[in-house]
Protein backbone atom coordinates (compact mmCIF):
# COMPACT_ATOMS: atom_id res chain seq x y z
CA UNK A 1 0.00 0.00 0.00
CA UNK A 2 1.05 3.11 -0.88
CA UNK A 3 1.82 5.65 1.43
CA UNK A 4 -0.87 8.36 -0.10
CA UNK A 5 -3.51 5.17 0.39
CA UNK A 6 -2.31 4.65 3.66
CA UNK A 7 -2.94 8.58 4.91
CA UNK A 8 -6.08 8.06 2.85
CA UNK A 9 -7.10 5.49 5.33
CA UNK A 10 -6.50 7.41 8.36
CA UNK A 11 -8.54 10.14 7.19
CA UNK A 12 -11.16 8.87 6.57
CA UNK A 13 -10.70 6.79 10.41
CA UNK A 14 -9.96 10.43 11.93
CA UNK A 15 -13.75 11.34 9.81
CA UNK A 16 -15.19 8.81 10.90
CA UNK A 17 -13.69 9.14 14.78
CA UNK A 18 -14.58 12.70 15.17
CA UNK A 19 -18.24 12.70 13.61
CA UNK A 20 -18.57 9.93 15.51
CA UNK A 21 -16.91 11.24 19.56
CA UNK A 22 -16.27 14.91 18.91
CA UNK A 23 -12.63 15.76 19.27
CA UNK A 24 -12.08 15.12 22.91
CA UNK A 25 -13.30 11.89 23.69
CA UNK A 26 -11.54 10.66 20.37
CA UNK A 27 -8.13 8.69 21.06
CA UNK A 28 -5.50 7.98 18.53
CA UNK A 29 -6.53 4.24 19.39
CA UNK A 30 -10.38 5.30 18.38
CA UNK A 31 -8.82 6.67 14.80
CA UNK A 32 -6.42 3.34 14.28
CA UNK A 33 -8.99 1.41 14.72
CA UNK A 34 -11.82 2.93 12.50
CA UNK A 35 -8.70 3.43 9.93
CA UNK A 36 -8.02 -0.35 9.77
CA UNK A 37 -4.62 0.25 10.61
CA UNK A 38 -2.42 -0.16 13.75
CA UNK A 39 -1.63 2.12 16.35
CA UNK A 40 2.29 2.06 15.25
CA UNK A 41 1.55 2.65 11.82
CA UNK A 42 -0.58 6.09 12.97
CA UNK A 43 2.09 7.21 14.79
CA UNK A 44 4.49 6.99 11.51
CA UNK A 45 2.59 9.32 9.90
CA UNK A 46 1.00 11.41 12.83
CA UNK A 47 2.85 12.27 16.28
CA UNK A 48 -0.14 12.96 18.04
CA UNK A 49 -3.80 13.49 17.63
CA UNK A 50 -3.43 17.53 17.27
CA UNK A 51 -1.47 17.61 14.34
CA UNK A 52 -3.58 14.65 12.83
CA UNK A 53 -6.36 17.19 13.66
CA UNK A 54 -4.82 20.09 11.53
CA UNK A 55 -4.71 17.94 8.69
CA UNK A 56 -8.62 17.22 8.93
CA UNK A 57 -8.89 20.95 9.03
CA UNK A 58 -6.96 21.39 6.03
CA UNK A 59 -8.15 18.91 3.80
CA UNK A 60 -12.07 20.22 3.23
CA UNK A 61 -10.57 23.71 2.98
CA UNK A 62 -8.34 22.47 0.22
CA UNK A 63 -10.56 20.96 -1.41
CA UNK A 64 -12.95 23.81 -1.14
CA UNK A 65 -10.46 26.44 -2.97
CA UNK A 66 -9.81 23.78 -5.49
CA UNK A 67 -13.73 23.58 -6.25
CA UNK A 68 -13.68 27.44 -6.27
CA UNK A 69 -10.83 27.42 -8.64
CA UNK A 70 -12.56 25.05 -10.82
CA UNK A 71 -15.58 27.26 -11.00
CA UNK A 72 -14.27 30.19 -11.41
CA UNK A 73 -12.31 28.43 -14.94
CA UNK A 74 -15.84 27.37 -16.00
CA UNK A 75 -16.97 29.62 -18.87
CA UNK A 76 -19.83 28.14 -19.51
CA UNK A 77 -21.55 29.26 -16.71
CA UNK A 78 -22.58 33.35 -16.55
CA UNK A 79 -21.77 35.07 -13.60
CA UNK A 80 -24.60 34.76 -11.35
CA UNK A 81 -24.60 31.07 -11.82
CA UNK A 82 -20.80 30.76 -10.63
CA UNK A 83 -21.16 33.61 -7.24
CA UNK A 84 -24.06 30.98 -6.85
CA UNK A 85 -21.59 28.21 -6.74
CA UNK A 86 -18.35 29.88 -5.14
CA UNK A 87 -20.67 30.40 -2.50
CA UNK A 88 -21.56 27.13 -2.10
CA UNK A 89 -18.33 25.74 -2.39
CA UNK A 90 -17.69 27.65 1.03
CA UNK A 91 -20.29 28.16 2.81
CA UNK A 92 -22.71 25.09 1.82
CA UNK A 93 -19.56 22.80 1.91
CA UNK A 94 -18.61 23.38 5.28
CA UNK A 95 -22.19 23.26 6.67
CA UNK A 96 -23.03 19.86 4.62
CA UNK A 97 -19.59 18.60 6.31
CA UNK A 98 -20.64 20.09 10.17
CA UNK A 99 -23.99 18.96 9.77
CA UNK A 100 -23.06 15.30 9.90
CA UNK A 101 -21.95 15.40 13.39
CA UNK A 102 -23.74 16.24 16.61
CA UNK A 103 -20.22 17.62 17.86
CA UNK A 104 -20.40 20.37 15.21
CA UNK A 105 -19.89 23.29 17.71
CA UNK A 106 -16.96 21.61 19.32
CA UNK A 107 -15.26 20.76 16.41
CA UNK A 108 -15.43 24.50 14.93
CA UNK A 109 -13.91 25.33 18.49
CA UNK A 110 -11.44 22.77 18.92
CA UNK A 111 -10.59 23.91 14.74
CA UNK A 112 -10.33 27.58 15.87
CA UNK A 113 -8.21 26.35 18.55
CA UNK A 114 -5.89 23.95 16.73
CA UNK A 115 -6.02 25.32 13.23
CA UNK A 116 -6.11 29.53 13.29
CA UNK A 117 -3.64 30.21 11.17
CA UNK A 118 -5.09 27.64 8.40
CA UNK A 119 -8.33 29.24 8.59
CA UNK A 120 -7.04 32.40 8.35
CA UNK A 121 -5.02 31.67 5.43
CA UNK A 122 -8.49 29.68 3.55
CA UNK A 123 -10.14 32.76 4.14
CA UNK A 124 -7.77 34.93 2.82
CA UNK A 125 -7.31 32.70 -0.21
CA UNK A 126 -11.09 32.14 -0.77
CA UNK A 127 -12.29 36.26 -0.34
CA UNK A 128 -9.44 36.51 -3.48
CA UNK A 129 -11.11 34.27 -5.32
CA UNK A 130 -14.74 35.75 -4.68
CA UNK A 131 -12.49 39.60 -5.09
CA UNK A 132 -11.71 38.60 -8.40
CA UNK A 133 -14.92 37.46 -9.67
CA UNK A 134 -16.54 40.60 -8.48
CA UNK A 135 -13.59 42.42 -10.18
CA UNK A 136 -14.04 40.78 -13.86
CA UNK A 137 -17.88 40.95 -13.28
CA UNK A 138 -17.60 44.76 -12.48
CA UNK A 139 -15.43 45.73 -15.63
CA UNK A 140 -17.95 43.80 -17.76
CA UNK A 141 -20.45 45.83 -16.63
CA UNK A 142 -22.55 42.77 -15.31
CA UNK A 143 -22.29 44.83 -11.73
CA UNK A 144 -21.53 48.71 -10.51
CA UNK A 145 -19.79 48.78 -7.25
CA UNK A 146 -18.84 52.51 -7.55
CA UNK A 147 -22.40 53.14 -7.22
CA UNK A 148 -22.43 51.57 -3.77
CA UNK A 149 -19.07 52.76 -2.77
CA UNK A 150 -17.66 49.33 -2.64
CA UNK A 151 -14.30 48.06 -4.03
CA UNK A 152 -13.89 44.23 -5.03
CA UNK A 153 -12.94 43.25 -2.02
CA UNK A 154 -15.11 45.18 0.34
CA UNK A 155 -17.90 43.54 -1.47
CA UNK A 156 -16.47 40.18 -1.35
CA UNK A 157 -15.84 40.54 2.24
CA UNK A 158 -19.79 41.41 2.38
CA UNK A 159 -20.56 38.44 0.76
CA UNK A 160 -18.94 36.05 2.18
CA UNK A 161 -19.41 37.45 5.92
CA UNK A 162 -23.11 38.13 5.06
CA UNK A 163 -23.48 34.44 3.57
CA UNK A 164 -21.82 33.09 6.84
CA UNK A 165 -24.31 35.11 9.82
CA UNK A 166 -27.15 33.55 7.13
CA UNK A 167 -26.06 29.92 7.49
CA UNK A 168 -25.33 30.77 11.29
CA UNK A 169 -29.18 31.96 11.42
CA UNK A 170 -30.50 28.83 9.86
CA UNK A 171 -28.98 26.64 12.63
CA UNK A 172 -27.74 22.97 12.98
CA UNK A 173 -31.36 21.16 11.58
CA UNK A 174 -31.22 22.90 8.50
CA UNK A 175 -32.97 21.00 5.53
CA UNK A 176 -30.46 21.25 1.99
CA UNK A 177 -33.76 22.45 0.52
CA UNK A 178 -34.05 25.14 3.77
CA UNK A 179 -30.23 26.22 3.15
CA UNK A 180 -30.00 25.96 -0.64
CA UNK A 181 -33.08 28.61 -0.59
CA UNK A 182 -31.83 31.37 1.98
CA UNK A 183 -28.50 31.16 0.63
CA UNK A 184 -29.45 31.37 -2.99
CA UNK A 185 -31.84 34.71 -1.94
CA UNK A 186 -28.89 36.13 -0.15
CA UNK A 187 -26.85 36.12 -2.88
CA UNK A 188 -29.30 37.54 -5.44
CA UNK A 189 -30.13 40.35 -2.81
CA UNK A 190 -26.25 40.88 -2.67
CA UNK A 191 -26.46 41.22 -6.59
CA UNK A 192 -29.76 43.07 -6.97
CA UNK A 193 -28.01 45.80 -4.63
CA UNK A 194 -25.11 46.17 -7.24
CA UNK A 195 -26.93 45.68 -9.97
CA UNK A 196 -25.69 48.11 -12.98
CA UNK A 197 -28.22 51.10 -13.58
CA UNK A 198 -31.05 50.39 -15.70
CA UNK A 199 -30.25 47.09 -15.28
CA UNK A 200 -27.68 44.15 -16.14
CA UNK A 201 -25.59 44.91 -19.41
Amino acid sequence: MSKQDQRDKIHAGANLAFAKFGYAKTSMVDIARLAGISRASLYQYFSNKEDLYREFVLIPHQQSLDLTDELLKNDTLSFEEKLHKVIDSRIGFMSRLLQETPHASEMERIAKQLSGDILADYSQQYLKRVASLLKRANSDGLINLKASGLTAKNAAGILVFGADGQRNAIGPNFTESQFEDRMHRFVDLFLTAVAPKGGKK
